[in-house]
């Protein structure tokens, strides 16, 4: 370590002929290093280092002198000799550490003002793009583990909130980005799907709220399949009536169409007895699974999240039909062998009519 500089020479440069390291941003946390010599692009860049060095090294420091040609670090407790101190080169424009002295006489601290909003929301952006759902206590632990930092739920709350608008762009912007795009969806529920839609809505968990309405439905094979799905205020009668107008413009007459309908709340819209009632009830838990995991995200974010899920649940689908041979679908099939199984015990009666058309089954 070089003997450190005077009040008289701290401005004074190092020997020309001596090659310093260069900081280089981006490093593990916990091995950021610094060494007398350093050299960094620009002022901030030498404060931003200092502080995650003293955030790994759990120690509290505050900026004593800070201008345009020199800056010092010192330790908070007024005991500790912990100095760094750094001055511009401003004939080749970059920064360079003058003295360091590394030898802190305090104990290291778990909480420390250093690690402000914008540091705790640059490590979670990173975080955020490996894990999306990444929960509040999954985040304090992690920092915990990690850096040795406990952290007010309010900090750690509003740094969250910061690195969720990187992660997944400014949720007010997004509103202006919305666009349609689900023909592909109504076509193909018209191509060939079973006349039975699920309707419902859930909660948005975004900064400006809201509603998500849904409608669902099913193939041959009993695979859930979704039709329709638009972001509305709040969830009332005169949103739904605009919801399943356009529904009615894209799929035709419904009654033409024999289309069957069931809200959230179990009634029943133009519906007979023959529904499978507990196939409703799948089809309504779907339309709300539908969103769980994104309904935090902004607008677009959201929107596009369900239009994949969507998209890839139908390939997997269509994947899963395309060897299928015969006349019924896999699932259908089976269930029809089962009932093909337990009718062996059953025994037809005739009823008596002249054209021995009516029987009366038994078993």
């Amino acid at each position: 370590m070089k003997t450190p500089p005077n009040s008289k020479d701290e401005l004074e440069e190092v020997d020309s002929d001596e090659v310093f390291p260069m900081f280089r941003d981006g490093g593990r946390f916990g091995q950021l290093r610094l060494a007398v010599g350093m050299t960094f692009a620009t002022k901030m860049e030498f404060k931003e280092a200092v502080r995650e060095y003293c955030i790994q090294e759990g120690r509290r420091i505050w900026f004593k002198k800070n201008d345009n040609v020199r800056m010092r670090a010192v330790c908070k407790d007024e005991n500790c000799g912990w100095l760094v101190y750094a001055a511009n080169n401003t004939e080749n424009n970059y920064w360079q550490i003058k003295t360091f002295m590394d030898d802190h006489s305090c104990a290291r601290k778990t909480k420390n003002r250093l690690a402000n909003r914008k540091w705790l929301a640059g490590k979670l952006v990173k975080k955020l793009r490996k894990y999306p759902n990444l929960r509040h206590c999954e985040a304090a632990q992690y920092f915990k583990t990690k850096c040795d930092l406990e952290l007010s739920k309010c900090s750690l709350t509003r740094a969250l909130g910061n690195a969720r608008a990187v992660v997944h762009g400014d949720a007010a912007a997004q509103y202006g980005m919305i666009y349609i795009c689900l023909d592909a969806c109504k076509k193909g529920f018209l191509a060939g799907y079973r006349p039975l839609i699920g309707l419902d809505g859930a909660f948005l968990k975004t900064q400006h709220s809201g509603q998500i309405l849904s409608a669902i439905g099913q193939d041959a094979n009993n695979h859930i399949y979704v039709i329709a799905y638009a972001i509305v205020p709040v969830e009332n009668t005169e949103n739904w009536r605009w919801f399943l107008e356009l529904l009615h413009q894209d799929l035709g007459d419904y009654k033409q169409n024999k289309l069957y309908f069931i809200s959230d709340m179990q009634k029943i819209v133009n519906c007979c007895d023959l529904i499978d009632r507990l196939l409703l009830h799948e089809l309504l838990i779907y339309a709300e699974l539908l969103i769980k995991e994104v309904r935090a995200k902004p607008i677009v974010t959201l929107l596009e999240e369900v239009r994949m899920y969507a998209m890839r649940s139908i390939a997997r689908n269509k994947v899963k039909l395309s060897s299928n041979t015969g006349i019924l679908p896999p699932i259908q099939r089976s269930r029809l062998e089962k009932i093909r199984k337990e009718s062996k015990s059953w025994v037809p009666m005739w009823s008596g009519d002249s054209e021995y058309e009516k029987f009366e089954v038994h078993g």
